[in-house]
């Protein structure tokens, strides 16, 4: 997760790429967070179904950006559900260790925030420079990730992202978007590839789940 915007300009910004997502995204992550419905929209608490006529894209991206820029300890970025509440116990996931990742490490956490531009020379240099192998390896780590999560296997996941080149990880890493900043590792590839896909893995969960009421 990026830092909370210092500016309205930069909250704008975040604004534009919330609302992009899909509005059923956008819904579960206010509801992961128990955003909505609260005491704010009484008429929603006792619905049965949730759609959205009453639940605007706008309004729930609204509240996401109020809840990072005012409901939660952490100004700079942090890695998802690594997190400090001002009112409330701290967040629990059952997928995610009890310690903060690389806790007193000097590796960075957080991920590169790259223009199309500079991503896409990024991926241009990265791939001039690999060999056969490093190609291969692109290939075989997309397939990784597009497999469905089985929680018991996650592990495994790791493993074998660990065994593939360096520069292939880095290749798919930017590719999505997880590049780490600062100084990293290849532990530290594996790790954002592996928080995108339990992401993406509960939103698409999720989705079917609305999708099927």
């Amino acid at each position: 997760m990026e830092k909370a915007p210092d500016s309205s300009t930069k909250q704008k910004v975040l604004f534009g790429r919330i609302h992009k997502q899909k509005w059923n995204s956008i819904l579960y992550v206010c509801d992961n967070l128990t955003l909505f419905p609260d005491n704010r929209c009484p008429e929603h608490q006792g619905a049965s179904k949730i759609v959205k006529s009453n639940a605007t894209k706008e309004h729930l991206t609204n509240l996401l950006i109020d809840w990072r820029m005012n409901n939660i300890q952490e100004r700079q970025g942090f890695i998802w559900p690594y997190f400090t509440p001002k009112n409330g116990p701290l967040p629990a996931a059952p997928w995610a260790p009890t310690h903060r990742p690389d806790n007193g490490s000097n590796h960075s956490t957080g991920t590169r925030k790259l223009s199309l531009q500079e991503r896409s020379k990024l991926l241009k240099e990265l791939g001039q420079s690999m060999n056969y192998t490093s190609a291969v390896g692109v290939g075989s780590i997309h397939r990784m990730l597009q497999q469905p999560l089985v929680p018991s296997e996650l592990d495994e996941l790791k493993k074998a992202l660990k065994k593939m080149p360096g520069d292939s990880l880095a290749y798919v890493c930017t590719d999505i978007e997880r590049l780490p900043c600062g100084e990293f590792v290849k532990d530290d590839m594996v790790k954002q590839l592996t928080f995108w896909v339990i992401i993406n893995e509960y939103l698409l969960v999720y989705a079917s789940d609305i999708s099927n009421s």
